[in-house]
């Protein structure tokens, strides 16, 4: 089976038909407009789970400058960033259901 696109379309709405194709990928059993705002509530919930554990991100960017010696703000700044891009991909990949906690996890 062909996988749905995700791209939005060039006006950056998605379509009807695109929701339709994604509804029956996922077997979502109720009205378009209700996986319409499952999917909002999911982003809603992705965005907030990233931003509560930012905190993280910060602590192991300057744990690593601690043990560097090297107090240098781009450094910093560029760990933070590559931290948070890391952040990202971890709340993307994490399975709750494996029973780990996410903070080990993503460290």
């Amino acid at each position: 089976a062909k996988k749905p696109s995700t791209k939005p379309s060039s006006s950056g709405v998605l379509n009807p038909a695109q929701l339709e194709t994604w509804k029956q990928a996922v077997n979502f059993q109720g009205t378009t407009e209700d996986f319409v705002r499952h999917v909002i509530q999911l982003e809603e919930a992705r965005r907030a789970f990233i931003l509560s554990n930012l905190k993280l991100v910060i602590w192991c960017a300057r744990k690593i400058i601690k043990t560097r010696s090297a107090h240098l703000y781009s450094l910093y700044v560029d760990l933070v960033h590559e931290g948070f891009v890391g952040l990202i991909t971890a709340v993307e990949k994490y399975d709750s259901s494996k029973g780990t906690r996410f903070g080990t996890y993503a460290t």
